[in-house]
């Protein structure tokens, strides 16, 4: 019998309402495992659990000011 192998998406975006969304979008979805994150930074931080997808924010603001958002890449 086949293992059940669960995709690994990586939500990220700053709008805590936004996010919450979205996670609850993918609830319906059993065959994706979901880690959401409210930073880029973070995301980047858990990038060794190697997910198949991120969905980003284009407009994601960083906690270092510095850093790049969609709009910079």
């Amino acid at each position: 019998m086949k293992k059940d192998v669960k995709r690994l998406i990586f939500l990220v975006d700053d709008d805590a309402l936004y996010l919450k969304s979205l996670e609850l979008e993918f609830l319906d979805c059993p065959e994706y495992e979901i880690m959401s994150f409210a930073t880029g930074e973070l995301c980047v931080e858990n990038l060794e659990h190697k997910p198949e997808i991120i969905i980003l924010d284009y407009l994601l603001d960083g906690v270092n000011k510095s850093a790049m958002n969609g709009l910079n890449a």
